[in-house]
């Protein structure tokens, strides 16, 4: 009976509750839950499990880099931080100070008349706009 539970599971891909069978049915004949009870057991087993193999999945696609611990960090790597540059960097100053930092303001750009040239015929000629629309900024 349990092999056709099991089968019954993987057909319908319920693999987390056909691995789970054995242990869940010896739970209810153990515990005698109400159907409900048990039937939520079930759900819950295998919600659990598709969880856990998602999560799975999605950190490998994800290609993580492994964790690291800077205590372990080598000092003696050529070209590698001293102990005193890493404790500055642990400490975040830099990040209050907002340094390596990116604005993301808008930038206005301005075009001076002597230097924008337009191309034509594959010859270059100086651009016929007029110098008021020249100078004003681009936004």
């Amino acid at each position: 009976m349990i092999q056709k539970i099991k089968a019954y599971a993987r057909e319908l891909s319920l693999t987390g509750m056909a691995a789970e069978s054995e242990l869940l049915l010896e739970n209810a004949r153990r515990d005698t839950p109400a159907y409900s009870d048990f039937t939520l057991n079930l759900l819950n087993t295998e919600i659990l499990c598709r969880r856990k193999v998602n999560l799975e999945r999605r950190t490998k696609t994800a290609k993580l880099p492994l964790a690291h611990d800077l205590d372990q960090y080598d000092h003696g790597l050529m070209n590698g931080m001293s102990p005193a540059q890493l404790k500055q960097l642990r400490e975040l100053i830099w990040l209050d100070q907002n340094f390596n930092m990116i604005q993301a303001e808008p930038v206005s750009l301005f075009l001076l008349e002597d230097s924008v040239m337009k191309r034509s015929n594959s010859d270059i000629e100086p651009c016929s706009e007029p110098s008021s629309r020249l100078s004003r900024p681009l936004n």
